[in-house]
């Protein structure tokens, strides 16, 4: 059953999704930062990611059939046999490719329709971007650009996902007997930008660690899931939360997955710190944070890294499982 607020057009999906904090906000068409609907969406956003990191978002640049394309371009390239750029994930069963501009598209090994369905895609997701990150400003009582304006450079990456199914023999048996946990397609754990746009083909496994407990993320066709790295976070000390997240299989979730993620990093010039000086990261630049926390650069960023707090939460949550 959908919910639709009179005034910011925010729809709000369930009394279970409202339970579990993971609102849908439909991001106003206009930009005007003193509209009403404009001010709704911008608290609706900032309390999602203050109280769970999680949202979903729906927005007027982002069509249907643009998201679809992407998805069946993006499971075409990485089944690609032939496809060199493809890296098999080192822990999680999972293969990608990662993308670190809008430019590299143009020479990504792919068909001339599917690096312009890319490369569309991508555009649309800048513009989201900003939309998301005015929102921000706005709930935090910021000047409206005050996040868009250290993304100036579009210091941005696309990685494409593909999560195999899971393999026959153990489709009777998706929960491991030891530690009666569901099988694990991706780790557990948290971004490191600010924010990450995330479009998928529907099928289940994410999950988000909200108030200590795995909590499904829904999937609505034509939305974005949202949810922010440890960057914004600790610009925002704390405030906005960098949540643990994973992607498990279970009795719903054992098909194979496709998903596109656009990590949306701030300039790489720009202190990773932001006038936080208590952080672990004063004296880096967002550049070197990044590397830091990603492993490495372009095809070498695989996310091995976490800060001490985030380290300490994912042990956590592994030795409860």
């Amino acid at each position: 059953m959908l919910w639709y607020h009179p005034l910011a057009s925010a729809i709000v999906l369930s009394l279970n999704m409202v339970k579990n904090r993971i609102p849908l906000v439909n991001l106003p068409s206009d930009n005007d930062s003193s509209s009403e609907m404009m001010r709704q969406a911008a608290r609706q956003v900032s309390e999602a990611l203050e109280t769970s990191g999680f949202l979903l978002v729906q927005s007027h640049y982002l069509s249907k059939d643009l998201q679809q394309d992407a998805l069946v371009a993006t499971k075409e390239i990485l089944n690609d046999k032939d496809n060199s750029e493809t890296i098999l994930h080192p822990v999680d069963p999972k293969k990608y490719i990662m993308i670190q501009s809008a430019d590299s598209i143009e020479t990504l090994k792919a068909k001339d329709d599917q690096q312009k369905i890319l490369k569309e895609y991508w555009d649309v997701m800048e513009k989201v971007k900003h939309q998301v990150l005015h929102c921000i400003s706005l709930g935090l009582g910021l000047p409206p650009g005050y996040f868009s304006e250290c993304h100036s450079k579009s210091n941005s990456c696309l990685r494409l996902l593909h999560y195999p199914p899971v393999p026959e023999e153990s489709s009777s048996s998706l929960l491991d007997e030891n530690i009666s946990s569901p099988k694990i397609r991706c780790k557990a754990h948290s971004d490191y930008g600010s924010v990450t746009l995330l479009t998928s083909d529907g099928v289940g496994g994410l999950q988000a660690m909200i108030d200590g407990v795995w909590t499904d993320v829904p999937y609505v066709e034509g939305t974005i899931v949202v949810n922010i790295g440890s960057l914004l976070s600790d610009w925002t000390k704390g405030k906005l939360l960098s949540t643990l997240h994973r992607v498990v299989s279970n009795d719903k979730s054992s098909e194979p997955r496709t998903s596109i993620a656009f990590f949306a990093d701030p300039d790489g010039d720009i202190s990773a710190s932001l006038g936080n000086n208590s952080s672990e990261r004063a004296g880096m630049t967002v550049k070197e944070y990044i590397q830091y926390r990603a492993g490495g650069d372009n095809r070498g960023r695989v996310g091995v890294a976490f800060t001490s707090d985030e380290t300490n939460r994912a042990e956590g949550e592994s030795n409860k499982e």
